[in-house]
């Protein structure tokens, strides 16, 4: 990605004159760039997270609630967003061992809670969040994930003036798929 970053960055200086530069990325009825709106619930509850997910859809919107509990939502509220387009999704918590996360006690904790989701709501998370932005391994973790029937790993995201401003850290513009440390491309996207 830095070398895409660097490269991108010299052609554009090299061909300045003879703007506009196509980009390698478009997006839907001209629009200028994407957001992917998400917000952990921290266990507010329904009213907390719809209030978000109402706002969010008021300007055309759709929103991802990763919730800490599967009691923050009933079925009906659950369908209810998924049918408006909203995903309801788990807030994996292995906080109890945020000092030192194993493979083996992050996948006790996405076992667990991804069976509550399916137990509850009928299916699993397809994109994630985890609380404290808990990680193990290199690549572990997306690893845990893909195997877990996730699709969109939402923890890539900065915190802090120091990193420049937002964006994604990769200079790509797009998700872009996790690799093993091998270089063997994960059915996974940061």
């Amino acid at each position: 990605d830095e070398q895409m970053h660097v490269l991108s960055h010299a052609i554009e200086q090299l061909n300045a004159a003879q703007l506009p530069l196509p980009r390698l990325w478009y997006f839907p009825n001209g629009g200028k760039g994407a957001l992917i709106m998400t917000g952990d619930t921290e266990g507010c509850g329904w009213n907390c997270t719809n209030t978000v997910i109402q706002h969010v859809q008021s300007y055309g919107g759709t929103y991802s609630a990763y919730m800490m509990y599967t009691s923050e939502a009933t079925l009906a509220q659950y369908n209810a967003a998924q049918a408006a387009g909203h995903e309801l999704a788990a807030h994996y918590d292995n906080t109890a061992n945020a000092n030192n996360p194993t493979v083996a006690n992050m996948t006790a904790v996405y076992d667990a809670r991804t069976q509550a989701q399916i137990t509850t709501y009928g299916s699993g998370p397809r994109t994630v969040r985890n609380h404290w932005i808990v990680w193990t391994g290199w690549s572990e973790q997306a690893e845990i994930e893909a195997a877990h029937g996730i699709g969109l790993d939402a923890n890539y995201y900065h915190w802090g003036a120091w990193l420049g401003g937002p964006g994604y850290f990769t200079g790509s513009g797009l998700p872009m798929r996790f690799s093993d440390e091998n270089g063997a491309i994960l059915d996974i996207f940061q």
